[in-house]
């Protein structure tokens, strides 16, 4: 019997043979039977056991367990998860002593433990804790995988680790050597996943270690820990960081869409800085798998890629094959908050592309619809019902606006649980809603009551309260425009006639028109095609209702410029302010159209 073990090329007729004599065999040769299988080389030889194994072999050690050694319970439940077999590991382990790990080898408990992380079965956490209990004394022998499978195995069963067990655990994996990436990834994965705030110094700590070795890993072992990072709280240093995406991107013909996706969104999360190139070359693969991509990770993409202080257009994703994969099968399958992040996403970009655009408002319509009727059903979150309004507004959706306001009286009756953005956002849809009905129309008057609409109010008066200083740029400019002839009325940091926008520069020409000279940074603008985003356009669209000509500066221009001398910049002003008035028939009917309101 014990010869079993060693045959790696196991004949089914042997097995076969070996299970007439079961009564007759303790826990271990049962257990090295099992696990020779398991481990066997040839796939053929495995698949065609298996029923021997889950209808004879299996059953016979759950007899025979109690009088198990730890070796042959773990290299049991270890062969029966690498091979996805049937075994009850509750029942197994619950009918072992509470001493029965004690004198274990922490490779026994590692393995045990990655067990029952692999078959999800969910084991209640005092047998867990039992575990953890009699790994801890012989920590110090411990590998980088055993300590990392612990830690993955408590966070999948949705247990806790004491955080003063969970600190040593942690402390021994960042000084080990050697060590590898995907044990520095499953153990940073699980401390997220169980919702612990580990310092920024052992966050380090461990990514540093991940880095010394991460050319042993593969594209998870880079994205699952800064996933990790970002859903702490935590930050990576730019230097680690740098490396991490240069390997990532060497991995990325053997990566998965996920991982980009993930990476993205980790970044952004975080508030880091990403090449062009990296970015680039990340959203240039991540295209090239898009048919494998799930319906989240397009979502995370696109809100990454939107989200970033200078927003990404991701151009290769609203190519008609790119966009048709999309519509006919990711968005069919994203819940309601990836689909109010897709609008999300399109409304910071502010994309013009209907052929994307209409499909995700006609997919949040039908969601949003089943989830009135039906209480089962997935139902937006408030932030996503305050998202897909103000990405409408931004994009001008003005054949949405019932369904918009159908979202906003859902809302109305949650209006505790909302937050000073929720109602900022809101009461742009409002003022966009004015604009439309020429000032007479009650907007979201009805939809929401006169005092949650006052609430919208004073959020968005408290906003524009913070802005109180101008730019260097700003005043640079200011300083041009005082000299440009036929200005006159400037003022610096002001705001528009009925309070609701503020105006960088305004100023008034000879002919009475009212200029709003906006310096745009950074942020105004995609890259890499430097069109302008979402809120951007919904501002000039407002200031142009308001009757002003919006003068945009945009920063790379006026940078250009920065060692000219002053009459440069003065013929620069002049020139775009000639360019943007309309002409002299448009500025009347402007006129006549706002003395009429």
């Amino acid at each position: 019997m014990t010869c079993l073990y060693c045959c790696y090329c196991l004949p089914v007729q042997c097995l076969e043979a070996f299970t007439q004599n079961t009564a007759h065999a303790d826990a271990r040769i049962l257990s090295n039977a099992i696990y020779a299988v398991a481990t066997c080389h040839s796939a053929t030889v495995r698949q065609e056991c298996m029923p021997l194994l889950e209808d004879t072999l299996l059953p016979a050690f759950h007899t025979a367990a109690s009088e198990a050694q730890p070796q042959s319970v773990s290299n049991t439940m270890y062969a029966a998860a690498v091979m996805g077999l049937s075994l009850d590991m509750h029942k197994l382990l619950t009918q072992l002593p509470e001493d029965f790990w004690q004198a274990s080898k922490t490779q026994e408990i590692g393995n045990t433990l990655w067990a029952i992380a692999a078959t999800g079965q969910q084991i209640p956490a005092k047998i867990m804790q039992q575990l953890l209990d009699a790994f801890m004394p012989n920590l110090a022998e411990a590998k980088a995988q055993h300590i990392s499978n612990s830690i993955y195995a408590f966070a999948v069963a949705q247990h806790q680790i004491p955080s003063e067990q969970l600190g040593q655990l942690l402390t021994q994996l960042a000084h080990i050597t050697p060590s590898n990436a995907q044990s520095i990834s499953n153990a940073l994965w699980g401390v997220a996943k169980m919702g612990v705030q580990l310092t920024q110094r052992q966050v380090e700590l461990l990514l540093q270690r991940l880095v010394k070795c991460i050319d042993e890993g593969n594209a998870q072992a880079v994205s699952m820990p800064l996933w990790a990072v970002a859903t702490m709280g935590c930050t990576v240093p730019p230097h680690l960081l740098q490396q991490l995406l240069d390997a990532l991107v060497s991995m990325l013909p053997t990566a998965g869409a996920q991982s980009t996706s993930n990476t993205l969104w980790a970044v952004v999360t975080m508030r880091l800085d990403i090449s062009m190139h990296h970015l680039n070359m990340l959203v240039n693969d991540y295209v090239a798998k898009l048919p494998a991509a799930g319906g989240q990770s397009v979502s995370n993409l696109f809100w990454a890629v939107s989200s970033m202080e200078h927003p990404y257009m991701p151009q290769q994703l609203l190519r008609p094959a790119a966009l048709q994969i999309i519509v006919s099968n990711q968005l069919q399958d994203m819940k309601p908050m990836e689909l109010s992040n897709m609008a999300l996403a399109c409304g910071l970009l502010g994309l013009q592309e209907a052929a994307l655009v209409e499909p995700v408002y006609e997919r949040i319509q039908q969601v949003f619809t089943s989830s009135v009727a039906d209480p089962a059903a997935p139902v937006f979150d408030l932030q996503g019902l305050t998202n897909t309004c103000w990405a409408a507004t931004v994009l001008n959706l003005q054949h949405r606006v019932d369904q918009l306001c159908s979202m906003v009286r859902i809302a109305a009756a949650k209006w505790d649980r909302t937050t000073i953005k929720d109602r900022v956002q809101l009461y742009q849809l409002h003022i966009w809603l004015v604009d439309q009905q020429d000032g007479t129309g009650q907007a979201l008057l009805g939809d929401l009551s006169h005092q949650q609409l006052e609430d919208c109010r004073t959020a968005w008066f408290e906003l524009l309260a913070t802005i109180t200083q101008a730019s260097g740029m700003q005043a640079s400019v200011f300083s041009a425009a005082k000299q440009v002839p036929g200005l006159k009325d400037l003022a610096l940091e002001t705001r528009t006639a009925d309070g609701l926008f503020s105006l960088d520069i305004a100023a008034t020409t000879e002919s009475g028109q009212q200029l709003a000279i906006e310096v745009d940074g950074p942020w105004h603008y995609r890259q890499p095609d430097r069109q302008p985003t979402g809120s951007t356009l919904w501002r000039n669209r407002a200031l142009a209702v308001r009757g002003y000509t919006v003068v945009a500066v945009p920063w790379w221009e006026w940078m250009s410029l920065d060692k000219a001398a002053m009459q440069q910049k003065v013929d620069y002003l002049q020139n775009k302010i000639k360019q943007g008035l309309p002409s002299r028939q448009l500025q009347q009917r402007q006129r006549d159209a706002l003395e009429s309101k």
